[in-house]
C-alpha cells in the first residue's frame, strides 16, 4: 500500500500545467552494512495525474493498493537542497499498482 502525501503542479514545455501526486510507501525494514542493526525507511514517488487541485487536496491521507519500487534509469545529476552537495542517481522511484 502508498499513502497519496500531497501534490504539486509544474508547467511542461509546451505551458500545459500538469499536476503530480505525491506517494509514500509503507515502512520497509533494512539492515545497516556496518552495524547490523534494523533501521526503518519509506519510498516516495511522484505519479501523474488527470485531476484538478480540489481534488489532489481531498485524495490526500488516502491509500492505494501497490508498491514503490526503484527502476534503473540513465544517469542523472540531483542536488540535495538543504546541502547544495551534487550527486549522480542511477535509478527513480516508481508506484506500481498492484493491478499491473
Amino acid at each position: 500500500m502508498v499513502t497519496i502525501t500531497g501534490y504539486s503542479t509544474r508547467e511542461g514545455v509546451s505551458g500545459k500545467q500538469s499536476l503530480f501526486l505525491h506517494v509514500e510507501s509503507d515502512l520497509i525494514p533494512k539492515s545497516s552494512k556496518t552495524s547490523g542493526r534494523t533501521y526503518f525507511i519509506t519510498r516516495k514517488a511522484k505519479v501523474l495525474a488527470a485531476i484538478d487541485e480540489e481534488l489532489a487536496q481531498q485524495l490526500i491521507g488516502h491509500t492505494l493498493p501497490g508498491n514503490i519500487t526503484k527502476q534503473e534509469v540513465e544517469p542523472f545529476e540531483v542536488t540535495d537542497y538543504h546541502s547544495g552537495e551534487t550527486k549522480m542517481l542511477h535509478h527513480r522511484n516508481v508506484y506500481v499498482s498492484a493491478a499491473s
